[in-house]
């Protein structure tokens, strides 16, 4: 197999296990639970999430839910891994809605420690 391509929601996400099996149920892109910690999430990094982050995005709902031992895995990339057997790195779209910054190409780190969310919850 050359390579494989999966239609999904951008921001829909489950929590696995360190082996990738499921925890969760998917969180749904559209899913305004947690909509009232966007504040927390701007005030974490103003100039970065300000303007840009939405309440239903998956970065608020992350914030709820026990990260301990577990992975923050988006649905194209949890397809995608039992397709090819193994981890995929994410794509930027997805990536985007956990908190990516896109200009930097990188996981805002001292914002996601600000929010007590540990890296290695997140997906390459």
């Amino acid at each position: 197999m050359d390579g494989i391509a999966i239609c999904s929601t951008s921001g829909t996400f489950l929590l696995t296990d360190r082996t990738g099996r499921p925890v969760t149920p998917a969180l749904m892109y559209d899913d305004a639970r947690a909509a009232a910690r966007r504040d927390q999430i701007v005030d974490a990094d103003p100039e970065r999430w300000a303007t840009s982050m939405q309440p239903t995005w998956a970065l608020p709902k992350i914030l709820d839910l026990d990260l301990t031992d577990r992975r923050v895995v988006h649905s194209a990339d949890f397809v995608a891994a039992h397709l090819v057997g193994h981890p995929v790195a994410t794509d930027t779209s997805h990536a985007l809605k956990t908190g990516y910054d896109l200009i930097a190409e990188a996981w805002p780190t001292a914002a996601l420690d600000k929010l007590g969310l540990p890296l290695d919850a997140f997906p390459e």
